[in-house]
């Protein structure tokens, strides 16, 4: 269940359910359904989920399944992506699904969040930050990046799966869901199952360049960070947004000389 009370949760909820009745039927694993929606005149008051059963699959609890379960889960979770990925996103951007300043891959607003983030990261830091900004941009030129909808935060709690069925039952949680590039989806998966699993999935996107989406995952997993960290802020939870910066500087080598 969902109780939007501030104004952005309002807005969250509903680009999410006026996504889903669309998206969800084009889907190759469930999400969950919507049992009921109350509002009082045009303000949403909560947004009740039908349960879908299962436990989070965490890399560990695939890696003990057999091995043709595994091929099976990693193949569904691969044709997951790709429809997902294949949704028109001119439908999404009717629904209200825009690029994101603190979830979703890189776009051009984005390039300012180092400096936005001056109070917690030093100044070496910005500027090594500024260098991976333009690295990238240089590199893997995001203004020609194909376009998608993604998912955005495809770690083990939101996949569920059903070790005595062997297969995956459903992915929760959309409430990140945005518009950018689809191997932003790749890289948050590398984050959280780990790049093992990276690897097996790209075994069955063969559209997707291995050594271009690693390369690139680096740099979202640097992106993440940084929105984890100001989503911390402009909440006003300042001791969850130093851990946030704690994690990026364990992650990050470059991070270490500071």
């Amino acid at each position: 269940m969902r109780v939007p009370v501030t104004a952005n949760a309002q807005r969250t909820v509903r680009r999410e359910l006026a996504l889903r009745e669309a998206l969800a039927p084009r889907l190759p694993l469930p999400n969950p359904a919507i049992a009921h929606v109350a509002r009082r005149g045009r303000r949403l008051l909560l947004v009740a989920y039908r349960a879908i059963p299962g436990e989070p699959l965490t890399d560990e609890r695939l890696r003990a399944l057999p091995a043709v379960v595994q091929h099976d889960m990693v193949s569904a979770l691969a044709a997951f992506l790709n429809a997902l990925h294949a949704y028109p996103v001119s439908d999404a951007r009717r629904a209200g699904v825009t690029e994101q300043l603190i979830s979703g891959a890189y776009h051009a607003a984005q390039r300012e969040l180092p400096r936005m983030l001056a109070g917690v990261l030093t100044a070496r830091e910005i500027a090594h930050l500024d260098a991976r900004f333009a690295r990238y941009e240089q590199v893997h030129e995001p203004e020609t990046a194909p376009c998608a909808v993604l998912h955005g935060d495809l770690k083990p709690d939101h996949v569920l799966y059903d070790a005595a069925g062997g297969q995956i039952t459903g992915v929760l949680d959309w409430g990140d869901v945005s518009l950018g590039d689809p191997d932003f989806d790749l890289a948050v998966i590398g984050m959280f199952f780990g790049h093992e699993l990276l690897a097996r999935l790209l075994e069955h996107l063969p559209d997707r360049d291995p050594a271009v989406v690693r390369d690139k995952a680096c740099f979202f997993t640097t992106l993440r960070g940084l929105q984890d960290i100001r989503y911390d802020l402009d909440h006003g939870d300042p001791a969850t947004a130093q851990r946030a910066v704690a994690r990026l500087r364990d992650r990050d080598a470059w991070m270490a000389s500071r």
